[in-house]
């Protein structure tokens, strides 16, 4: 028999625990155990550190500690963590900056089925990763656009400074980053999702295979029907029907 996931779950709303508890437990669809339950965030914090689960279900905002405070008062993060948020917009981009998972409430049982789904190919949680979705969560608030990008990858997470991204290329379900320091890695992200996070500062879908950073363009050529000339030499190709949008925002 498979082992379940050991869980437990924090929010102030008695309700939101009943709805998540049966959304975890119906017909066993999956492989988790409820250990523990609370509405309070310091008996959240007893509660992780004596019944050392696998998961944790957390919600941000609660009375006494919100949930990054309550994390930081743990002894260990070895367990996977998924928020639960009634946040905004820009609450939900900070979580997507830095590839966490999270469930927007009414939690959708569908969605509910999809994190729990990826918990054996996600890395656990850590203090670094922590800080960083909380200073963006602030940032953006703020209405402000992060500095820094948490980008998942075959050996974890790395930390990504925005304004060195030179561009970005499509491969499948994948991303290829091509960086100032002549890295480039490979992400699990998809251009779309890349894409929503990016555009919103000053990178720019030129092409359906690519996104570039305005900042890293040197030239546009007219070779080829129109490429742009990157900081590292590479040659961008642009789509027709994105020329004038370009130039527009080059000019913004």
């Amino acid at each position: 028999m498979k082992e379940k996931y050991k869980a437990v779950i924090i929010d102030d709303e008695p309700y939101s625990i009943d709805v998540l508890t049966m959304l975890l437990t119906r017909n066993d669809v999956h492989d988790i155990e409820i250990a523990g339950t609370t509405t309070e965030s310091t008996e959240g914090i007893q509660l992780i550190n004596q019944l050392q689960p696998d998961v944790v279900f957390l919600d941000i905002e609660m009375p006494r500690l919100n949930g990054f405070q309550l994390l930081d008062q743990v002894q260990n993060l070895y367990f996977h963590l998924i928020f639960t948020t009634a946040y905004d917009k820009y609450a939900v981009k900070a979580f997507r900056y830095s590839a966490l998972d999270y469930l927007m409430k009414p939690i959708n049982a569908k969605e509910l089925d999809e994190a729990v789904a990826k918990l054996p190919l996600k890395k656990k949680v850590d203090k670094e990763h922590l800080k960083m979705t909380e200073k963006n969560l602030q940032t953006l608030t703020a209405h402000t656009i992060p500095d820094q990008i948490i980008l998942p990858h075959a050996k974890g997470y790395l930390f990504q400074k925005i304004e060195a991204i030179i561009y970005c290329e499509a491969m499948g379900a994948y991303t290829k980053f091509f960086t100032e320091n002549k890295q480039a890695f490979i992400t699990s992200k998809a251009l779309s999702e890349v894409e929503e996070l990016l555009t919103d500062s000053y990178f720019f879908r030129i092409h359906r295979q690519y996104i570039v950073n305005i900042k890293k363009v040197q030239e546009m050529l007219r070779e080829d029907g129109g490429l742009l000339l990157m900081s590292n030499g590479a040659k961008i190709p642009v789509a027709r029907n994105r020329k004038d949008e370009f130039f527009t925002m080059i000019k913004r």
